[in-house]
């Protein structure tokens, strides 16, 4: 029983980090099309250029980003996406939702509906981030680079951080830093830190990319005591809420100050 148990939970794993990479390919070629916009060539487009760089350290696939580059190249306008932040509740629990969407005239309405159909609403804007403390992430693969962690804190020293965390898997053999800036300084440090980071890849040749994540994140506030602890008979309800919004392609981060 115990065999098939973790055959089923290694199963569901792989499903859920499937669904998570497919997301933020989606979300990484959209980023490229809006760079693309009105000139698909990266030879007089610098920021598609720099974009280009950007995503590809992210691992998105080259056959992903030639496909983008050709749709890109067949529109005068290309295609604009405009991110919007939610604030909402369920059972007393805040939500921050993150989309990305070319016509929030279609998502608007859906969110609103997956929280209506669970009896949870949509609030007035910063009234659920309020429990929130606003970060950059920048989470980096250290299985791909030859860096040690004691030369990586040594580097991290330079740079304006919050703080930082090493998030170790004993049995995927994942090792994974994740580091916290203010938000202002964001854009700039992380490009600082990639190109120092991009001395040490492994495998130029490597099409994954050693970034995992670059985003700006929602973290509870600690110290205003936000988490709210869920009851066992609310888990269930709580875990098919957050199924039906990661299944809605235009919501690319959901954030919330549930615990359980």
């Amino acid at each position: 029983m115990a065999g098939h148990s973790h055959a089923k939970n290694v199963r569901v794993t792989k499903e859920k980090n499937d669904k998570i990479k497919a997301k933020r390919n989606t979300m990484l070629g959209r980023a490229l099309l809006v760079a693309a916009a009105g000139n698909a060539d990266p030879r007089t487009n610098q920021k598609l250029e720099a974009e280009i760089k950007r995503v590809k350290s992210m691992g998105l696939p080259k056959e992903n980003i030639e496909r983008v580059l050709k749709i890109a190249s067949g529109s005068k306008e290309g295609k604009t996406f405009t991110q919007v932040v939610y604030d909402a509740y369920w059972n007393k629990i805040a939500f921050v939702i993150v989309v990305e969407t070319d016509n929030n005239s279609r998502t608007a309405p859906e969110i609103k509906n997956i929280f209506k159909s669970v009896g949870g609403e949509i609030s007035s804007p910063n009234s659920a981030a309020s429990f929130f403390k606003k970060y950059g992430l920048l989470s980096v693969n250290l299985k791909k680079l030859t860096i040690p962690k004691d030369k990586i804190e040594e580097i991290l020293i330079e740079y304006d951080i919050e703080e930082y965390e090493f998030d170790e898997d004993e049995e995927s053999g994942e090792s994974i830093i994740h580091i916290y800036f203010a938000v202002d300084s964001f854009a700039t440090n992380v490009k600082k830190i990639v190109e120092d980071m991009e001395k040490y890849v492994k495998d130029s040749k490597d099409e994954e990319g050693f970034i995992i994540d670059e985003k700006i994140i929602y973290k509870p506030d600690l110290i205003k005591d936000s988490l709210k602890e869920l009851s066992e008979d609310k888990i269930e309800s709580f875990k098919g809420l957050l199924d039906r919004l990661e299944n809605n392609d235009d919501i690319i981060d959901i954030f919330h100050n549930g615990d359980f």
